[in-house]
């Protein structure tokens, strides 16, 4: 039943109302507003669809849904919409414009590598929190930057016609042109611009009649870049990651996962680095926030840059990832969390410079076990296979390409193992990463532009400058030194004729743990990449003189070079014969399963739809779509990770509310779940209502569910959101932000000053939301 004076109110009320029973409302308060159901059998939040993609949409079934604008306002071919004010952040999330100025919000686990390398232990931001009182105090985005969307194109035919038949050669004349495409893209020098593949030679996009799918599979994308990103506010880290690794990917979920950042050009509108002179950047579109949030059942869409599902995979290609991928990832990453958290016990100095670094591992961890247990839970494999035999049986003359694929995963074997260490070791190793960088760059310099490799091209120079000096803050070489002879030892531990070429002559061919850890001592005590100067002055010399090195971290880049470099070749021949063969399967399942398939995730501007909407995670238990304050309070335990900072506490004890309480909840809302279709690179992404309004930022998915990327499931997968209006509380009841709130439109009348304590039988003071921006 409802105890309309317990913590449970919400909690208790909306579990009943998903389930479909009746519900009596508390004193003076609207009935919930909720759904009976949990999922959508028709899965129609399925789909990560591409801006030039939204012509195969059925706009009239999202009007009917909920959807209040059109579909062409949001994109349109050689005009762009409202889609732009989405943008591509940092290395891997998404962000939004919210203010004519350049103001933009994505997650504070986003923004954490900016918040941290702006932290000291004499003022440590991270936990403390950061608001600016000004533009003048926002802090440098110490390397952040941004992309706009400013237009793509088909280049297929040019990619592609009259290409070498042999693999490797076939490869390369499609980077060679990529990048003499990309070259031409970048002579306005404020453009960065990247060529996307779909569906490994398979990509479905509207064409400009509308008239049925266009096979797409090479789209220049062509996009403005800010790289003088300034932080402007963020919570203590007790707010922005509430629960910690307890509650990642879990539901119920309370964490306020936000910041604000502003994007800053030159005096002319141009792409600058940072610099005093440097004005605001005035966005072509921005949203506008809602004060009035969604209800459970009602339309919400998703805009943003999702880096990469397997919706394709075949059968053996989901086993070797059950089987070998997430068990060694899983080992791998458990390991290095280790060094790190040892490394980190030193000192306050130390701990600030891994966080960032330990919070993206933590992850990565959390993630291989929850898709190892979703892939055991949901029978993945078992479904895959099903479908593969029926697919087989209807349209036998498809087993030729299945087995080739089957074939070609079987074949790397005998050196994914080794290939999986080089693979890590530029990224554990930050040292070792600039030692690799240096050398190669050296090597490939010699080359014509256009025919070297993607990341050594003089388009890149600015950007390796800009890591290398800005690396410094998130640096602490004993824990990098630590995590490279961890890596080490793993490699060392490989089986005779599966090892790593050139690495025996380097560490011996039986080295003990003890010498391993030697060794590593050595090389960070003769190398000068362990400072900014020294990498700086290193990087660009030609070969010769990097081969005649005396510096111990490049020389271990030297011989690994050989070993690295194979290991590259060995990924483009696999992704080459995959190439080859996937779309076969591809269009066959297609026609198999009735219906054009949507491309799979590859770093591009995407939309996704779908509704507020719980779930059953488990016979017996339901999941409502949303957690309030009260939820928040149920947690509290002043033990990190659930231990929020006494202004927190204060206000929701005093229930200073605000016009941020959603009057059918009787509180605050702090996150909600939708079915719309995500993953990783979502983080971030701004989620509005079905007038083109922000009412969330997406930060997670849920434990159940980690296998969605590689199947969709209406049952399951489900995003969690933050919900706006508890960003705006916190900004307004316990951070008293008024200028920010103001910018936001969202201040004025609207504030914790002007609303008394709400109490159960109190007055609700409804409240009106904020028009969208065109």
């Amino acid at each position: 039943m409802c105890d309309n004076h317990s913590w449970t109110w919400t909690w208790t009320c909306a579990a009943v109302a998903l389930a479909g029973c009746p519900m009596p409302p508390g004193p003076a308060t609207p009935a919930p507003r909720c759904v009976a159901a949990t999922d959508d059998p028709a899965g129609r939040g399925e789909g990560m669809w591409p801006v030039g993609m939204l012509g195969a949409l059925d706009e009239e079934d999202l009007r009917a849904r909920g959807l209040a604008i059109p579909l062409g306002d949001l994109w349109t071919d050689g005009a762009g919409g409202l889609a732009q004010a989405a943008v591509a952040f940092g290395g891997g999330c998404s962000a939004s414009f919210v203010s004519p100025d350049g103001l933009i919000v994505t997650n504070h686990h986003c923004a954490f590598r900016t918040i941290a390398r702006n932290s000291t232990p004499e003022r440590n931001i991270v936990e403390d929190g950061f608001i600016a009182a000004s533009r003048a105090e926002e802090l440098p985005g110490r390397g952040t930057k941004i992309q706009v969307l400013r237009s793509w194109a088909d280049v297929t035919d040019r990619i592609v016609r009259g290409l070498p038949e042999e693999p490797l050669e076939r490869i390369r004349g499609i980077l060679r042109r990529e990048a003499e495409v990309v070259a031409e893209c970048e002579a306005d020098a404020a453009m960065r611009c990247h060529v996307a593949r779909f569906n490994d030679g398979v990509g479905y996009v509207a064409p400009a009649g509308g008239e049925g799918p266009a096979e797409r599979r090479f789209v220049l994308f062509r996009a403005f870049e800010v790289r003088d990103v300034r932080l402007v506010a963020a919570p203590p880290l007790s707010v922005g990651e509430y629960g910690g690794e307890a509650d990642n990917w879990r539901w119920p979920r309370h964490t306020n996962d936000f910041a604000f950042l502003r994007a800053y050009v030159a005096p002319d509108g141009g792409s600058a680095d940072y610099a005093e002179e440097n004005v605001p950047y005035r966005p072509a579109h921005r949203l506008a926030v809602s004060t009035e949030g969604v209800a459970a059942g009602d339309l919400v869409f998703v805009m943003g840059y999702p880096i990469r599902t397997d919706r394709r995979l075949t059968a053996a290609e989901i086993e070797e990832q059950r089987d070998w991928y997430y068990p060694q990832r899983l080992d791998l990453l458990g390991e290095w969390i280790a060094e790190l958290e040892a490394a980190a016990e030193r000192s306050e100095d130390a701990r600030i410079r891994v966080s960032s670094m330990l919070k993206a591992v933590h992850n990565g961890r959390s993630h291989a076990s929850g898709v190892l247990q979703a892939m055991r839970r949901n029978r993945l494999l078992d479904a895959r296979l099903a479908e593969e035999a029926a697919f087989l049986e209807r349209l036998p003359a498809y087993g030729a390409a299945l087995d080739g694929i089957a074939a070609a995963i079987a074949g790397r074997q005998a050196t994914r193992d080794a290939d999986e260490i080089l693979r890590y070791l530029p990224k554990g190793s930050q040292v070792f990463g600039f030692a690799w960088t240096i050398v190669k760059w050296a090597m490939e310099r010699a080359k014509p532009d256009g025919d070297r490799e993607p990341g050594f091209q003089d388009r890149d120079e600015r950007d390796i400058r800009t890591a290398m000096r800005e690396a410094q803050a998130s640096l602490d070489l004993d824990a990098d030194r630590m995590v490279l002879a961890m890596l080490l030892r793993r490699a060392a531990a490989l089986p005779e004729g599966r090892r790593i070429a050139g690495l025996d002559a380097v560490l011996g061919a039986e080295p003990s743990a003890e010498e391993i850890d030697a060794f590593a001592r050595r090389a960070y005590g003769r190398t000068a990449l362990g400072e900014p100067d020294g990498r700086l002055a290193t990087f660009g010399r030609g070969l010769e003189e990097i081969r005649g090195s005396d510096d111990e971290m490049v020389r271990l880049a030297l011989a690994l070079a050989p070993a690295m470099d194979a290991q590259i070749d060995r990924a483009r021949r696999l992704d080459e014969r995959l190439a080859a063969l996937r779309p076969v399967v591809v269009e066959g399942l297609a026609a198999f399963r009735g219906r054009p398939p949507y491309p799979d995730a590859n770093r591009t501007l995407r939309l996704t739809f779908g509704a507020v909407r719980g779930y059953v995670p488990a016979d017996g238990a339901v999941h409502a779509p949303f957690t309030t304050l009260a939820g928040l309070i149920e947690k509290e335990t002043g033990v990190a990770p659930f231990a929020s900072p006494p202004a927190v506490l204060e206000a929701i004890r005093a229930r200073r509310l605000g016009p941020w309480l959603d009057p059918a909840l009787g509180d605050v809302p702090v996150n909600f779940l939708s079915d719309a279709d995500t993953t990783g690179g979502n983080s971030g992404s701004p989620v509005l209502d079905g007038s083109g309004r922000l009412v969330g930022l997406l930060f997670d998915g849920v434990w159940e569910n980690l296998t969605g990327d590689f199947a969709y499931s209406p049952a399951r997968s489900r995003s969690i959101i933050v919900d706006l209006r508890y960003v705006l509380w916190h900004l307004d009841c316990v951070a008293g932000a008024r200028a920010l709130l103001d910018e936001l439109g969202a201040g004025g009348e609207r504030s914790c000053r002007n609303h008394p304590p709400f109490t159960r039988g109190g007055r609700i003071r409804p409240h009106r939301g904020v028009s969208p921006a065109r």
